[in-house]
């Protein structure tokens, strides 16, 4: 059984049901998808086969953009709801994205940049109006600040970037081919032994970890132990 997680009040959450063969029960569920899914291909193939102007992932976005319309709206579109929507409207965070960079281009004194983007955008038959009477632009000696500001950011983000590169594509293969971690779990440890060295509790994180890890191996073992027939190793 996982370890409980500190600092949470379990009071709160909603008591976890017992469930025979669950794993078997998995697969009833996730064959239920897949019969759904082709069902859904079907459609989609028919429909754009007599509508040959839409394409097949046009037609599948609106699917989504129809069934999650309005799910953790708050006051109106953009407006995040209090209580966290498990599906969330589809379309929302871009258009509450694009109202983000406004504000920021604007709040920067950077809406220039904007212009390339609005082109852009209208060549495309949407036509962006923007109210700058809306927005705060900053003064002459703040936008000063401002743009010695991001002159020193910009180098130092690119080699942020170029450190994250070496970790992606040099050191975690590396750490793969060398039996040290799965690639995929690289920046995890790296994570982890960047926080021990400078006196972090993690000690909670890892054992978590550890027992996700357990479970997991266990049913693959079960796993294989179905496919060929041997007993599981203890590994």
């Amino acid at each position: 059984m996982a370890r409980k997680k500190k600092n949470k009040d379990v009071t709160e959450e909603k008591p976890i049901p017992y469930v025979e063969n669950v794993i078997e029960e998995g697969v009833k569920q996730h064959e239920n998808k897949v019969m759904y899914a082709d069902m859904m291909k079907t459609i989609v193939s028919d429909t754009i086969a007599v509508v040959p102007s839409i394409e097949r992932v046009q037609l599948n976005k609106m699917k989504d953009y129809i069934h999650y319309r309005g799910r953790g709206w708050g006051e109106d579109a953009l407006d995040k709801s209090e209580d966290k929507e498990k599906f969330p409207d589809r379309v929302s965070p871009t258009f509450r994205h694009l109202v983000e960079i406004v504000e920021t281009m604007y709040t920067c004194g950077k809406q220039d940049l904007l212009e390339a983007y609005i082109k852009a955008a209208k060549a495309r038959g949407v036509n962006i109006e923007i109210d700058t009477a809306k927005f705060n632009t900053p003064n002459e000696a703040e936008q000063i600040v401002i743009n010695t500001a991001l002159e020193s950011l910009d180098p130092l983000q690119t080699k942020i970037c170029e450190c994250n590169d070496y970790m992606t594509d040099v050191l975690a293969p590396a750490a793969e081919n060398q039996n040290v971690t799965p690639k995929s779990k690289y920046k995890k440890i790296v994570l982890y032994t960047f926080r021990n060295q400078r006196g972090k509790d993690i000690a909670d994180n890892v054992q978590d970890d550890i027992l996700e890890n357990i479970m997991y191996g266990d049913s693959l073992e079960r796993l294989r132990k179905e496919v060929t027939g041997e007993e599981p190793t203890g590994v």
